[in-house]
């Protein structure tokens, strides 16, 4: 499990692309309606490097693996009935952790990476 520091960074590194995404979207299309090529490499570089440092924290964290074979064996004629649904990732969802905290993060195709709260209702 990654220590409650590196949970701390990591956190500040989403909330860090999450703010620079916002101004990124504003920028990128003024830079393209303008024509300033020049704006729109250095927007991408700066969002590509925040993601980075992102990912770099994510995969350096030392996470609980599970083999499949350790695990109890699960009934096949259970029923299971959807409690939650996360909708934000415009791909499919490739990985999910759950956090000490009790977060979850998500990663998808699309390029992103999701960190899911309870909000104060508990849903």
């Amino acid at each position: 499990m990654p220590s409650p520091s590196l949970c701390n960074q990591i956190k500040t590194a989403y909330q860090n692309i999450k703010t620079f995404k916002q101004k990124f979207d504003v920028e990128y299309q003024r830079a393209v309606e303008t024509g300033n090529l020049e704006k729109v490499k250095e927007l991408r570089a700066e969002l590509e490097r925040k993601r980075n440092i992102l990912a770099e924290k994510l995969f350096s964290a030392k996470w609980k693996r599970f083999d499949r074979f350790y695990l109890p064996s699960v009934e096949r004629k259970r029923e299971y009935k959807i409690m939650e649904k996360l909708e934000g990732h415009t791909g499919h969802v490739r990985t999910l952790q759950v956090l000490p905290d009790g977060r979850i993060v998500s990663g998808s195709d699309d390029s992103t990476i999701r960190i899911w709260q309870k909000d104060t209702e508990g849903t």
